[in-house]
């Protein structure tokens, strides 16, 4: 964060926190990874989370791929894959595409979904690039499966 490379937005409606994002951007400004959005309890399905992400593509989008982490669906739980598969159509929804590569981070299978400019490689290596740039060899090739 000191550095300027984790921003933290809010969206908020008045002084009420309504919902909120954390990126990663990589270097050279190509790609930026959505690493957390959430939407207050009380604000759910009301359209926060979509809107968050618009003014995120109106800040990030014609020039930056916004990367998303989402859970392949795959929990035995009905109610948990349901979740994972809601989830995944918010953000197909959303402008979201399948970039064709999935990751295993710390033991969780992750499809990757891209908004924006950009080609399969160069997401790719933005990608890998993140992680490479944030944690240790050791902690990358122990827990990061791309």
């Amino acid at each position: 964060m000191r550095a300027g490379n984790y921003p933290v937005w809010g969206l908020f409606q008045g002084n009420y926190l309504v919902g909120y994002a954390l990126l990663w951007l990589a270097e050279g400004g190509q790609a930026a990874l959505l690493d957390y959005l959430g939407v207050t309890e009380a604000c759910r399905g009301r359209g926060y989370g979509s809107l968050l992400l618009e003014r995120l593509f109106q800040i990030y989008g014609a020039h930056t791929a916004i990367l998303a982490e989402v859970e392949a669906p795959e929990a035995r739980e009905p109610r948990e894959r349901a979740l994972q598969e809601r989830r995944l159509k918010f953000y197909h929804r959303a402008g979201f595409r399948y970039t064709g590569f999935d990751s295993l981070l710390f033991g969780v299978h992750y499809r990757l979904l891209a908004a924006g400019p950009g080609e399969r490689e160069s997401l790719l290596t933005a990608y890998r690039s993140l992680y490479q740039g944030h944690l240790s060899q050791m902690l990358y090739h122990k827990f990061v499966q791309i």
